[in-house]
């Protein structure tokens, strides 16, 4: 059962006698390629094109990774280009001003000088804000408080 088995390499029989060469294996002056016959491994990947995956080359994996990064940053770009525009139209619709502000009464409350030479002053004083955008507003809560340091 063994003698019926298929071998990878052809080898001598132990009873066989060895056969002397007789012809060379290539004719002389033919090129030979480990890999087989270019011509027909030029027609078997016309005929299997797209039925064995092949392994991609390095050339194509840099350019892959050359074209991934290349998109990246063209989206990136895009991206800024876009915010740009974006605010450049908010600015363009709401045309936003500085609010003007005028101090119309100042009161000194109380103003001590403590013994550890600091100063204590409490004041009041009477703010007018004037808001000349349309369509901004600024809200400000009745009573509110500044605190100076």
């Amino acid at each position: 059962m063994a003698d019926h088995h298929h071998r990878v390499h052809p080898v001598r029989e132990p009873d066989s006698p060895a056969r002397p060469i007789t012809s060379p294996l290539v004719p002389p002056g033919s090129a030979v390629s480990e890999k087989g016959n270019p011509l027909n491994a030029a027609a078997h990947r016309r005929w299997n094109h797209g039925l064995v995956p092949t392994e991609p080359s390095k050339s194509w994996r840099r350019s892959s990774c050359c074209r991934c990064l290349c998109w990246t940053f063209c989206l990136l770009f895009l991206l800024i280009i876009a915010i740009g525009i974006a605010a450049g139209v908010l600015y363009l619709i709401f045309q936003p001003k500085l609010p003007k502000y005028s101090i119309n009464s100042l009161r000194i409350l109380s103003l001590r000088l403590n013994t550890d030479m600091t100063l204590y002053a409490r004041f009041r004083v009477n703010i007018t804000a004037e808001n000349p955008n349309e369509k901004i507003g600024i809200y400000y809560k009745h009573g509110g408080q500044l605190s100076v340091w």
